[in-house]
């Protein structure tokens, strides 16, 4: 696999971040094997603690109806510019037989 198209992968980022974490690898080790920056690399790793610590204050049934009100949100703008797509729909409809007319 392309060195370029690993770096980019999540699983392979925490997959670091977490061998450094764990002490298995030292960062400069990490960087040096995988021809990273250390500032990247300690990017991924503040990323990485961020992203736990918000995991830890979410509670699942608040994420849960949060990406529902969302959804509901979204549902709602469909059918509103489903509305006025049919409406526009009929307006150049109409405007186009009286042109003819």
């Amino acid at each position: 696999m392309d060195q370029q198209v690993q770096r980019s992968t999540a699983s392979r980022k925490a997959e670091l971040v977490v061998a450094i974490l764990k002490k298995e690898k030292t960062l400069s080790d990490a960087c040096r094997e995988n021809d990273l920056k250390q500032s990247e690399v300690n990017r991924w790793i503040e990323q990485f603690i961020q992203g736990g610590q918000r995991n830890l204050k979410i509670n699942s049934k608040d994420l849960v109806v949060e990406h529902r009100k969302e959804i509901e949100s979204l549902q709602r703008k469909i059918g509103e510019l489903v509305l006025e797509n049919d409406v526009l729909k009929k307006a150049s409809s109409l405007l186009g037989e009286q042109e003819e007319s």
